[in-house]
C-alpha cells in the first residue's frame, strides 16, 4: 500500500558556523586543521601529583564556561551542552543575527522577524555527547 507521492523536496540554506573545538574557535582554521592532518591530541596530566596520570585527550584551551555561561549555567550544563550552546551561538552571530535587534545569544532569538522564527534553527551534531550525564545517572 503506498502512502502517495514523497513530498517535494525542501531547500536548506547554510548561513551561519560556529564551532568551540581543540582546534580553536576559528571554523576556516578548524578546517583547515583536520584537512592537513594535524591532531589536536596531546598528553594531559589528570589528577593531582604524585597521583597524576596523563591521558591523550583533546581539550578547548579557549573555553572557560564560568566566564562565557555564568555559574549559575554550569550546574545545570554537561560540558557538551555548553560547547555546543556556545557554537549554536558563534553560528547564530556568524549568521548576522546575534545583534540585529534581538537578544541573540545562547538563548535568544536574534534579528528573526517574529513571523519567521519557527523556520529558523541551529542544527548541531555530536558522536557521543552528554555521556557526563548518562554516567551520573
Amino acid at each position: 500500500m503506498s502512502a502517495g507521492p514523497l513530498p517535494l523536496p525542501q531547500r536548506v540554506v547554510v548561513t551561519g558556523l560556529g564551532q568551540i573545538a581543540p582546534h580553536g574557535r576559528d571554523v576556516r582554521a578548524g578546517f583547515e586543521a583536520l584537512l592537513e592532518g594535524r591532531s589536536a591530541l596531546a598528553w594531559h596530566s589528570v589528577g593531582e601529583a604524585p597521583h597524576s596520570v596523563a591521558l591523550p585527550s583533546a581539550i578547548c584551551p579557549s573555553f572557560d564556561a564560568a566566564a562565557e555561561l555564568g555559574r549559575a549555567r554550569l550546574v545545570t550544563m554537561d560540558r557538551v551542552s555548553q560547547l555546543s550552546a556556545l557554537a549554536a551561538a558563534a553560528a547564530w552571530a556568524d549568521a548576522g543575527l546575534a545583534d540585529a535587534g534581538g537578544a541573540g545569544g545562547a538563548g535568544g532569538a536574534g534579528g528573526i522577524h517574529p513571523a519567521e522564527r519557527e523556520r529558523a534553527c541551529v542544527m548541531w551534531g555530536t558522536g557521543a555527547g552528554g555521556i557526563q550525564t548518562i554516567e551520573r545517572g
